[in-house]
């Protein structure tokens, strides 16, 4: 996992992107996908990137969508 923040935080630092969306299920295993792109969203110490986390129910159907801080 910390390869992925590594490259995740390389790619948010040196890159201007301006709006991040991390789509994931709503089953327990996506979480992890959350916890990687906030980690490497410190690690870049971006604070101007607009990160939102979308979960998806098994049958397609947007749950929520949320800011990530």
């Amino acid at each position: 996992t910390e390869t992925y923040v590594e490259k995740l935080a390389a790619i948010f630092a040196q890159n201007a992107i301006p709006k991040v969306q991390v789509v994931r299920m709503s089953v327990p295993c996506c979480g992890g996908l959350t916890h990687i792109v906030r980690d490497a969203l410190r690690q870049s110490g971006r604070t101007d990137l607009i990160v939102e986390e979308i979960t998806v129910d098994l049958d397609g159907t947007i749950l929520s969508t949320r800011p990530l801080v």
